[in-house]
């Protein structure tokens, strides 16, 4: 069984049925449930739920979602912050809230899906980024 971990733009590309990404977006997340568990970032959470308008309906959105929720712990984020810190320096374009999905994806899956190719160049240790479109490859 693989543990999935899955990113904002993800759900994102659900949420507003986008015509370039969703149904490949869609595709990968029923195919990440049927290959073993889903997990969601509480920052994942935090970021899709800014779309809604009222806080009743990105719980519902997300109660449709197969996922766990989990947060990282002390560890994890004091983690994500000193990977941060050490990148941030080389690459500006990384903002904080990148680095602990990064982390909370090494702690809590076995990989990340995402459409942002720029998880790969984090170069975050045990990172594993998988796309939609390589993961229905």
């Amino acid at each position: 069984m693989i543990t999935t971990a899955i990113d904002s733009n993800i759900l994102i590309d659900i949420l507003f049925n986008d015509q370039e990404f969703a149904a490949d977006s869609a595709a990968a997340l029923t195919s990440s449930s049927m290959q073993g568990a889903v997990v969601i970032c509480s920052v994942v959470i935090a970021e899709v739920a800014g779309y809604f308008p009222q806080a009743e309906a990105a719980q519902k959105f997300f109660s449709g979602i197969d996922a766990g929720i989990t947060a990282l712990d002390t560890k994890g984020a004091i983690s994500a912050g000193q990977i941060w810190r050490h990148r941030s320096q080389k690459d500006r374009t990384r903002i904080l809230p990148d680095y602990i999905v990064a982390a909370h994806a090494v702690e809590f899956a076995d990989r990340l899906l995402t459409r942002d190719a720029g998880f790969t160049r984090m170069k975050v240790p045990g990172l594993v980024v998988v796309s939609p479109e390589s993961l229905l490859a």
